[in-house]
């Protein structure tokens, strides 16, 4: 048996809602962090003890860039250890 149910229609065009405190326009000061925009070598060290008592010392390396979201109002920072051990991060 056939749907006999009409198609729904709407008597206005739908809207695009946003949220009150998003700014139309980018603001100036996020430009300061475009200094970081690229590509960066890392080290973290971690002194005997740091993860509990008796641990040795850590020194890691890895690599992190950091790019602008579609929009340039947010900055993404995404990392990765050489140690396959350590956590990659978002």
């Amino acid at each position: 048996m056939a749907d006999a149910r009409e198609p729904e229609t709407r008597s206005e065009p739908s809207k695009t809602v946003s949220p009150g405190d998003v700014p139309v326009e980018r603001p100036a000061a996020l430009s300061r962090l475009d200094v970081l925009v690229g590509e960066w070598e890392t080290e973290a060290s971690f002194a005997a003890g740091f993860f509990g008592p008796g641990s040795p010392p850590v020194t890691g390396h890895g690599r992190t860039t950091f790019h602008w979201l579609e929009g340039e109002f947010f900055l993404i920072q995404r990392a990765i250890a050489e140690d396959p051990g350590a956590p990659s991060a978002t």
